[in-house]
């Protein structure tokens, strides 16, 4: 089955009326290769918002050993964009007539790392920036000894500075990708995970060929 097909069934749930959260899947064999290579870039650099988590650099996008992943991480990513700009409230036009308007789907990974926790692990509440067009991607590539674990989503751009929770459940191969700047957490890693987290741009730009005379 193509990435295509696959991406049919992205799970796409709102957690404002102009902010989405996808939710799609890697392939197991995918997830096991990143781990197994991510055990062999471990630093020791500390992370400020992750307690008890080892954690990779956060360049693996960069690191030669990890080149040919690329390519598919970016098809899946793409595609779940295109998905989002099909959905009613995404307010742009969708993917088909925005490419009609001269507009074309860039992407670039900014930054890729790979985490490795155990049942004492803590990830407090942090997003991932605030600039339009840029996503953040955190893929489970195994829940360890549970069938499922979760991450919750926080929002302050609610009325009265509210702040709303959204908790969502995922299991080994279960890929979320949202809004760099939504805050996320989770206190729910009894028997550990292994995830690769991500930051990209994504969005329209002016096709190349639209500016030809």
């Amino acid at each position: 089955m193509s990435i295509a097909q696959k991406m049919d069934a992205v799970e796409i749930v709102p957690i404002l009326k102009t902010e989405h959260i996808m939710k799609t899947r890697f392939d197991l064999d995918f997830c096991e290769k990143l781990i197994e290579l991510g055990k062999t870039k471990i630093n020791t650099e500390i992370v400020d918002n992750l307690e008890g988590v080892y954690t990779t650099g956060w360049d693996l996008q960069s690191d030669p050993d990890f080149e040919s992943h690329l390519s598919y991480m970016a098809e899946v990513f793409s595609h779940c964009i295109e998905r989002q700009s099909n959905y009613p409230h995404f307010g742009k036009g969708d993917h088909k007539s925005l490419e009609a308007q001269g507009f074309q789907l860039a992407l670039s990974i900014l930054d890729t790392w790979i985490g490795y926790y155990d049942s004492n692990s803590f990830v407090h509440p942090h997003n991932h920036g605030q600039l339009p067009n840029f996503w953040s991607c955190s893929a489970y590539l195994t829940t360890g000894e549970k069938s499922e674990t979760s991450l919750s989503f926080m929002s302050d751009e609610l009325p009265q500075n509210a702040v709303t929770t959204l908790k969502i459940n995922v299991k080994s191969g279960d890929v979320l990708i949202f809004p760099s700047k939504l805050f996320h957490y989770t206190n729910d890693c009894s028997g550990g995970r292994v995830v690769m987290a991500s930051n990209f741009f994504c969005g329209y730009v002016p096709s190349l060929k639209s500016g030809e005379n």
